[in-house]
C-alpha cells in the first residue's frame, strides 16, 4: 500500500499541543532556513508537496516558540 505521512502535519500537531517546544533563538534560526528553503523551492518549481510541507513546518516552528506553557519556560525568560 501507498500510505505517505508528512512530518508537516505532526510537527503542527506537535506545537499546537505545546509538546514541540524551541527556545525563540533557536525557532526563529529555523524559520529562517526554512523561509529561504521555500524560496528556492518556490523559484525552481519544485514538486508541490514540498510547496505545501515547508509552510506547516514553518508554522510549527512560530507556534513553538509562542505557544509555550507557563510552567515550561526557563528561569529568567
Amino acid at each position: 500500500m501507498g500510505l505517505t505521512i508528512f512530518a508537516g502535519d505532526l510537527f503542527l500537531r506537535l506545537a499546537r499541543t505545546g509538546a514541540l517546544v524551541l527556545e525563540p533563538g533557536q525557532a526563529d534560526r529555523m524559520i529562517a532556513d526554512l523561509t529561504a528553503t521555500l524560496a528556492v523551492v518556490r523559484a525552481r518549481r519544485e514538486p508541490e508537496q514540498a510547496l505545501e510541507e515547508l509552510p506547516k513546518y514553518i508554522e510549527a516552528f512560530r507556534l513553538s516558540k509562542t505557544l509555550r506553557p507557563p510552567n515550561d519556560r526557563l528561569p529568567g525568560h
